[in-house]
Parts: C-alpha cells; sequence; structure tokens
C-alpha cells in the first residue's frame, strides 16, 4: 500500500477528520483504492457526523443521488443544509435550488458572493423574472456577468440576450454577439440559434463573419442527423455537428404525406417495368422476384 495511503488509512480510523474525508474522496474517485460509492459515504458520514462541512456536502450529494427516497428527499437537504450554514458555498447553491424564491435569494447570494458561478447565474435570473426579490435588469446583468467572466455557458447566453435586447444597459449588439458566441463554442444551442438569428437578419457585426458561421445554426436550418451523436444533434451552418464536430447530412424532413406519395410514384416506376403477362397472372411469388430484381437494378 501507498505509504501516503497507509498514513491516511490510519488517521481516519483514529478520528480525524479531514483525513475521513480525503480516504472518502479517494474511495469515490479511484485514486490508489478501487472505486466504491458505498466506503466513500461511509468515510463522508464519519467526518460529517464531527461537523466537517465539505464532508457534509458530499454526504448530501450522495444522498441526493440515492434510489431510496428517504435519503433523497431527508437526508440529502440535512446535510446540505448543515453544510450550508457553515458557509459551504455548493451546499448553500444546493439548499437555494431546493427552496422557494425567498428564501433561494438569500442562499444565493451567500454563494454568488464567494464565487460560485451557477449560483451568480441563478441570482441574476431571479432579479431578471422578479422571483423572491424586486425585478432588476441591472442586478440582473451584474450577477449573469460575474458567472459568464468564468465561462458559464448559460450566463454567458443571459447576458448576451441582455446586451441584444438592451435590458439592464444599453444596447449593444456586437457585445450580444461575443457573448454568444462564446456560449455557442461550449455548445449551448441556444446560443448557436441566436448567432443564426443575428446573422439572418444581417446585424453588422465586428466577429469574423466564417467564426460566426462556424458556430451558428440557421432559424430555418434542415434537421440533421449525426451518425455519432444520433438523438440529438445540433447542426451547424458549416454542416458539422455541434456535439461532437462530425460531419452530418441533411435529414428527410418532408411529410407523411409526401412521402407516401414519393412512395407510390416509386412503385409506380418499378411496375411498369414487369411485363403485362406477370401483373396479369403470374402468381406474387413471380412477382416479388422481379420487383426485387427491378430494385438492384
Amino acid at each position: 500500500m501507498d505509504p501516503r495511503l497507509a498514513e491516511l488509512q490510519r488517521a481516519a480510523e483514529q478520528g480525524d477528520p479531514v483525513a475521513q474525508c480525503e480516504l472518502g474522496i479517494r474511495h469515490e474517485e479511484g485514486r490508489g483504492v478501487p472505486r466504491d460509492y458505498e466506503q466513500a459515504a461511509f468515510w463522508y458520514k464519519k467526518a460529517a457526523e464531527q461537523g466537517l462541512s465539505e464532508a457534509q456536502y458530499r454526504l448530501g450529494r450522495y444522498y441526493h443521488h440515492s434510489m431510496d427516497t428517504y435519503e433523497s428527499d431527508v437526508e440529502a437537504p440535512k446535510w446540505f443544509r448543515a453544510a450550508a450554514e457553515q458557509g459551504h458555498a455548493r451546499a448553500q447553491y444546493e439548499v437555494g435550488v431546493e427552496s422557494d424564491d425567498a428564501e433561494s435569494v438569500r442562499w444565493f447570494q451567500l454563494a454568488a458572493e464567494q464565487g460560485l458561478p451557477e449560483a451568480q447565474f441563478c441570482l441574476g435570473d431571479q432579479y431578471l423574472l422578479g422571483s423572491g426579490v424586486q425585478r432588476d435588469y441591472v442586478a440582473a446583468v451584474r450577477w449573469f456577468r460575474r458567472a459568464a467572466n468564468q465561462g458559464l455557458a448559460e450566463a454567458e447566453y443571459a447576458l448576451g440576450k441582455m446586451c441584444n435586447e438592451g435590458w439592464g444597459l444599453q444596447q449593444d449588439r456586437p457585445e450580444a454577439a461575443e457573448w454568444f458566441l462564446r456560449a455557442a463554442k461550449h455548445g449551448y444551442e441556444p446560443a448557436q440559434e441566436a448567432l443564426g438569428e443575428m446573422l439572418a437578419e444581417g446585424v453588422a457585426l465586428p466577429q469574423d463573419p466564417q467564426e460566426l458561421r462556424k458556430w451558428s445554426i440557421a432559424p430555418d436550418a434542415v434537421e440533421r442527423w449525426c451518425p455519432r451523436c444520433e438523438d440529438s444533434p445540433r447542426p451547424l451552418l458549416d454542416g458539422t455537428c455541434g456535439s461532437c464536430g462530425e460531419q452530418i447530412a441533411p435529414r428527410d424532413t418532408r411529410s407523411a404525406e409526401e412521402l407516401g406519395q414519393a412512395a407510390q410514384t416509386m412503385s409506380t416506376r418499378y411496375r411498369s417495368d414487369v411485363p403485362c403477362a406477370v401483373i396479369a397472372g403470374a402468381g406474387l411469388t413471380a412477382l416479388i422476384a422481379v420487383l426485387v430484381v427491378a430494385l438492384v437494378l
């Protein structure tokens, strides 16, 4: 055994909460030990019961994903709140997500002030919608910008939207395009669509047109099918999938009625090549055989 791991194990067994939490992390991540989520939770709980906020947060997260409804509905919120009350930013965010509008603002504010981008975005959204707080577009812009500056795609798009509409600041469409582009490069589909709409409108933008087109989805883009992603492709203007970069081809988007008419026309064409004697009475088997030959040819 790794000497450091052996030392960590001894300290954990002797009741050191920091060592217990670290040992739990190792089990969760499979670092130096086999990955074992139950062992991770075991050590997190040992440390959490001694008041270590990081362990309380991690234990809450473990219970949050549990299939046991008691653990997910009771234990997870309990440990998230215990960590949040000690100032753990991510735990504060989790408590905010599960709270009503008025209380969520308080928890998001606490986590946002510690620099957590997800909380900053959620707080901006609360101000934008006036949920649990008086609507304030200027405050919304401020929090969206803080989260966007940390690279959160949802915030980059939201800030772009504020710039594009002139909500909470002077309208600035070039800046809007810049934020949409940043979010689009993170694969955020609404931003890719927003860029496509700006290009379709012919908005004069200082950015490289090719770069904008590369990351844009046209408003009337033909639905495409990506052989790699299959169920959720994002077609970009350069013909690649926005999810994986695979070159993708247009999907047949004709209506069911149009497809039925096309199939009937195709069938009639193939039947016209079949001798009348066959159609008149040579039998179904012979007809199928002739149709198969016709299809191959």
